[in-house]
């Protein structure tokens, strides 16, 4: 999906939602004149998330109808989570507030998170800017220099919460493959983690493909070691894939559905139930006036079709197998002992897992 698709993809629902709202006596052009329209943004400023959103912000006023005001707001809190609880319980649904969250809280909330309040299945669904892939890297210090490597040796990486990319990676893979990833929690998001591991307070990182590579200087002085993507089709036929690894169906199984999130990209939603039977008739309308040339950027309009999605609908039973796969002690990692993780850092224990919480 094109930046310009996805910017119909989000005139259409606004108009829609403008129209589905009390404020039925008037046109989209008349409900949005003079008013302010939020982003809600959960990411801290400065990420993939932060700047697609601006960059989205910035041209998408003169295409709505009436030109209202975006105004972007960063709700970083609990890796997101508090930003998609907004959106669902708390924000306007009159076509005045959507936003952004990790494309990892539709598998969270399959898995039962506890502080996540909101109905993946209920929010309107406009589109992605793009479909980044992952990638886990280690620092050229690091006696970590292969994928082999991560299941023989510890490798202290970064962590922003369980929810956050950052996390989420090495974890489950703790859980699901006996790696040997030791995760310092405290980093507020990508910018944050990748200076910790140029000082050398990590040693390296799972993070997104395209961020890590962005660090040209550090590419070109080899001080990356690329070690695999997350994903079961690796995009460079250089770096492996971790389900190489994989042994069981089981396994597989797990890695599919959470590493499934990557289908939702960086997604942006209303948070609207009035909004559907109308979409129809305003989409064809009023997508006719939005197309316009732009940068293809890799994403996709609309409601993600499988993964996390199809998840997210199944019966009781099925999540319960899923989280049981998920605790299950059998496949946890056991941490590493008897490593220092410096000063800035406290260790805390969570059944087999030794987690370090950094301090602020």
């Amino acid at each position: 999906m094109t930046v310009p698709k996805l910017r119909a993809a989000a005139i259409t629902a606004i108009a829609v939602v403008a129209a589905a709202s009390d404020a039925r006596a008037q046109t989209p052009e008349e409900f949005y004149r003079g008013k302010q329209v939020r982003m809600i943004v959960g990411h801290p400023t400065g990420g993939d998330y932060d700047i697609g959103g601006r960059l989205l912000a910035k041209h998408l006023s003169r295409h709505v109808p009436g030109h209202p005001t975006i105004v972007v707001q960063n709700l970083p809190t609990a890796a997101s989570i508090a930003a998609a609880n907004t959106l669902y319980n708390t924000a306007p649904k009159d076509g005045t507030v959507f936003g952004s969250f990790s494309r990892n809280l539709p598998s969270q909330a399959v898995l039962g998170h506890p502080s996540l309040q909101a109905d993946m299945r209920r929010f309107e669904w406009l589109g992605a800017v793009s479909l980044p892939s992952r990638i886990c890297v280690s620092w050229h210090t690091s006696r970590v220099k292969t994928a082999q490597d991560v299941f023989a040796h510890a490798l202290i990486v970064p962590g922003g919460g369980a929810s956050s990319g950052l996390s989420i990676v090495p974890m489950i893979l703790n859980h699901a493959l006996n790696t040997k990833f030791r995760i310092v929690e405290g980093y507020k998001a990508f910018p944050d983690a990748m200076l910790a591991l140029q000082r050398g307070e990590v040693e390296g990182l799972c993070n997104t493909y395209s961020q890590i590579v962005a660090h040209e200087e550090l590419m070109r002085e080899r001080k990356l070691n690329l070690l695999f993507y997350s994903e079961e089709t690796a995009a460079r036929p250089d770096i492996p894939s971790i389900f190489r690894f994989v042994k069981t169906d089981e396994q597989a199984q797990l890695l599919r559905f959470v590493f499934s999130s990557t289908e939702f990209g960086r997604p942006y939603v209303f948070s609207a139930g009035r909004a559907g039977r109308s979409r129809r008739g305003h989409a064809r309308r009023v997508q006719g006036r939005a197309r316009r040339p732009g940068t293809p950027a890799g994403g996709r309009e609309g409601e993600p079709r499988h993964g996390a999605a199809t998840a997210a609908g199944r019966d009781g039973a099925d999540r319960q197998a899923l989280r049981d796969r998920a605790a299950d002690p059998r496949r946890r990692a056991q941490a590493p002992a008897g490593r220092d993780v410096g000063d800035r850092s406290l260790r805390r224990h969570s059944g087999s897992h030794e987690v370090a919480v950094r301090n602020p």
